[in-house]
């Protein structure tokens, strides 16, 4: 039995609120050094992507009422990760089988005169895989590195996009 429009109405106010507190009294710089609250508010997102999706077949009428919503539907195909002092020409992302693949190399950064007691980045080739829970468009995918920042959006595949179908009376 499908959930009724209100639980998935209070989804998003409840996460509303949920983000509301996790940055509450946090300028900006306070929220990008906070991975934990980043990552908490970017959950938070996810449920408000999910609760709108349902809402697109549970009530069209509300979907449609809602301004923005395919653009906070498609927030859940984004992934973020952070790569700093990463130069996008070392930087290789590849979908292959439903299976991202993002390779790179960190270099050793820029010495100054002033003596380092610790280096927390390690320098050298990385890669990173991970299985996609569903058939994505690989012609489609888009990736874009600003500021140590590498957001990959993932758009679904055509034939798992809900299409209307006309009924024929016979």
């Amino acid at each position: 039995m499908p959930r009724d429009v209100r639980a998935y109405l209070s989804d998003i106010v409840d996460a509303c609120r949920a983000i509301e507190a996790a940055v509450s009294g946090l300028d900006y710089t306070g929220y990008a050094e906070s991975r934990l609250v980043r990552s908490s508010v970017e959950r938070e997102f996810i449920i408000i992507g999910e609760a709108v999706a349902a809402l697109s077949h549970v009530s069209p009428r509300i979907f449609d009422a809602i301004s923005n919503a395919r653009r906070i539907v498609d927030f859940r195909n984004q992934l973020t990760h952070e790569y700093p002092t990463v130069d996008i020409a070392d930087l290789e992302i590849s979908v292959a089988a439903n299976v991202l693949t993002v390779k790179g190399e960190r270099r050793a950064g820029k010495k100054d005169d002033a003596k380092t007691y610790r280096e927390e980045m390690s320098v050298g080739r990385f890669q990173r895989t991970l299985q996609l829970p569903l058939p994505i468009d690989a012609e489609k995918v888009d990736a874009a590195l600003k500021d140590g920042t590498l957001r990959i959006v993932l758009p679904k595949h055509e034939q798992l996009k809900p299409r209307q179908i006309s009924v024929q009376a016979k």
